[in-house]
């Protein structure tokens, strides 16, 4: 395939020096969940800028979606640019440097504040083509994505992610047929991810001084028992629920037990924080059943074991077809950009969640494809975090995501909307 006369112009308005200051910009703004306000305001004037339209939509006080809207003439699809603005906390430096010449490094810009200077300049490179969509285009910036739930003492806006933003998005405003969403999926069109079940596993103890312990109950080494389960289970589920491509995990997160400060005391608690991916459209009612028959085999094993559990937060996931309009047109996007098939997502990549559950649920055709999540210490390598410095993206994969984003909104845009869905 070759590019036609519309898609060179569109892309020749690309311009890569605003691209790069625009995600070390956003990197440079400190963004944890519960404080995204900063980043959002950035945002708002930012988009602002390109002469839309701009809501603050209040979630929560100090917590707001940012959306702008590109109107189109309304009978083509309406497409939504995804991303949330808070960060996992601890991956990276609170500030942007670059390395190795082309590398942006920075708490958040895999993951994935890079996505946004993208979605910007996809926008910018349509508009200054002339292109009059015949659909409404929004760019938003959700708050409170990051896979994190209130649980015990754990609580307020900084525990308030997994998809807290989102959801408010999908239920006060206008749906949208097609969601892009920008999570480092290493420049690959991820078709699906997976969902979550957050678990609270404890063991209670009796206090009791070091001194005396042989009078206590150790709630640490009752935990000590329940772990290698929990990860032997991790095989057992997977057979449960078996998925073409994808590969569901189990993880054990946190631990937390006992008095840090008073540690010659025998535990009286142990808390174990337990993540059981979900695959799209699990039954969740029978994971939480094979969840009990889980805790209930060890307790009958271990009479004085006494584990207890608690769900304290659930999303399904999401899937739709490999050969779907959208799918098709991204990978046809990024062959014409790099001259290359893109790489499929390997089966654990899938159990990575992402907000684009929320709008599946309602309907929308939704995909993962993003410029971060390629490594940069391993050549066609993809992952995660970078072993020195975090979170990681490199420029020319802004520029490559920026021009696929522009050449897959040409495509949307330019359709009405029984073309595409």
């Amino acid at each position: 395939m070759t590019m036609d006369a519309l898609q060179e112009r569109v892309l020749s308005f690309l311009d890569k020096e605003e691209l790069v200051q625009m995600t070390k910009d956003v990197v440079n703004i400190d963004s944890p969940t519960g404080g995204e306000e900063a980043i959002g305001n950035y945002l708002a004037t930012r988009f602002a800028d390109l002469g839309l339209p701009v809501q603050k939509q209040e979630v929560e006080p100090g917590r707001n979606n940012i959306i702008a809207t590109w109107n189109g003439s309304g009978d083509g699809p309406d497409v939504l640019f995804l991303g949330h603005m808070d960060y996992a906390p601890g991956i990276g430096k609170p500030e942007a440097q670059m390395v190795d010449g082309n590398w942006i490094a920075g708490i958040g810009a895999s993951n994935m504040k890079s996505a946004f200077p993208c979605y910007y300049m996809a926008t910018k490179m349509l508009m200054k083509a002339g292109i009059q969509p015949r659909g409404d285009v929004r760019l938003a910036g959700v708050v409170g994505e990051i896979e994190r739930a209130p649980i015990g003492a754990h609580q307020g806006a900084e525990c308030r992610g997994a998809g807290y933003g989102a959801r408010y998005l999908a239920s006060h405003g206008q749906p949208p047929d097609i969601v892009i969403n920008g999570e480092p999926t290493g420049l690959r069109v991820q078709i699906a991810n997976g969902g979550y079940m957050f678990i609270r596993m404890t063991t209670r103890g009796v206090v009791q001084h070091a001194s005396y312990r042989q009078y206590g109950v150790d709630a640490l080494m009752k935990m000590e028992k329940v772990l290698p389960e929990i990860r032997a289970w991790e095989s057992e589920y997977q057979e449960m629920f078996p998925h073409p491509f994808m590969r569901p995990r189990v993880n054990v997160g946190a631990i937390e037990g006992g008095v840090p400060q008073n540690p010659p005391l025998v535990a009286a608690f142990c808390h174990a924080y337990v993540d059981v991916i979900l695959l799209p459209g699990t039954d969740i009612l029978a994971v939480k059943r094979e969840v009990r028959s889980l805790v209930q085999r060890m307790n009958d094993r271990d009479p004085d074991l006494g584990l207890e559990w608690e769900i304290y937060m659930v999303a399904n996931g999401y899937e739709i077809g490999h050969n779907e309009y959208l799918p098709s047109l991204a990978r046809a996007s990024h062959r014409l950009v790099t001259g290359q098939e893109p790489f499929e997502p390997e089966a654990e990549r899938f159990g990575v969640s992402s907000d684009n559950h929320v709008f599946a649920d309602i309907g929308a055709a939704s995909i993962t494809y993003g410029p971060a999540g390629i490594s940069r210490v391993v050549p066609g390598g993809h992952a995660a975090y970078d072993p020195v410095y975090g979170e990681v993206v490199n420029t020319d994969h802004l520029e490559i995501c920026a021009k696929v984003y522009a050449l897959t909104a040409l495509d949307l845009l330019t359709k009405s909307r029984e073309e595409v869905m």
